[in-house]
């Protein structure tokens, strides 16, 4: 099993493309791991560039973490991991929490990245996203959607322990409230070409949020896909595929 020691956790990774290949890093939302979120993805992925994806601290066969104290630990996760498989540059692609670490990552990294893709990704959390927020706990996943109670359990029980995906759960809580806590000026020191999309219907990555990113943004642009929410890049598959490759080709 392909993995990187890092002080305290290892992280599970996986490469696809030839190895001559642009790096292309792919980053999964929290409660997610590389199937759950790039599997229809990176067959076409591949194709163009070396992709590296990785379940994120705590997640799918990565080992467990005994703290989260919030993005810009999983942006120092996500360097070191770099610097382990030698991989100076390269471009990122991230969806919800993973797209939030990158905007972490394009603040304290910038000489790292080529480009950005941003899906269902917020900057800081307003009355919207707070709201659904109090909706994600473990007791309410289990009682209002048991299905998606057994695909975490999938997930992320089966490389630890029974129950494991509720304590990975209330262990992101604790941050979950008080980050992305970025402001526009921020994401306007940010450089490098950046597409950011969206489902229209995403509670959590709404519009109002994404044209906000898309005016500090410098060097951004803006995709809105129909018919889709939170995990746009699953609920359509095609036409995220068709963005993403598109605005990588015309900015490597």
């Amino acid at each position: 099993m392909p993995i990187v020691q890092l002080s305290e956790i290892h992280l599970y990774y996986e490469l696809y493309g030839a190895p001559e290949a642009p790096p292309l890093v792919l980053l999964n939302g929290a409660l997610d791991t590389i199937e759950s979120d790039w599997e229809q993805q990176l067959p076409a992925f591949a194709r163009h560039y070396r992709v590296l994806a990785y379940d994120h601290r705590g997640h799918g066969r990565s080992s467990a973490a005994s703290t989260f104290s919030g993005y810009m630990q999983l942006a120092h996760d996500l360097v070191a991991l770099l610097d382990a498989l030698g991989i100076p540059q390269a471009h990122f692609c991230g969806f919800s929490d993973g797209g939030i670490t990158l905007l972490y990552f394009a603040l304290q990294y910038p000489e790292r990245i080529c480009t950005l893709i941003l899906a269902g990704a917020q900057y800081t959390n307003d009355e919207r996203t707070l709201a659904m927020l109090t909706k994600m706990t473990p007791e309410r996943i289990e009682t209002r959607i048991p299905a998606w109670a057994a695909s975490l359990a999938q997930l992320h029980d089966t490389h630890h322990t029974p129950g494991y995906w509720q304590k990975l759960m209330r262990q992101m809580m604790t941050f979950w409230s008080q980050q992305p806590n970025l402001t526009l000026e921020q994401l306007a020191t940010i450089a490098a070409p950046t597409l950011i999309v969206s489902g229209e219907r995403d509670q959590f990555g709404h519009i109002d949020q994404q044209v906000a990113m898309r005016r500090a943004l410098p060097h951004a642009e803006l995709c809105i896909l129909p018919a889709a929410g939170h995990p746009v890049m699953n609920e359509q598959p095609e036409l995220f595929r068709h963005a993403a490759l598109d605005f990588l080709a015309r900015n490597s």
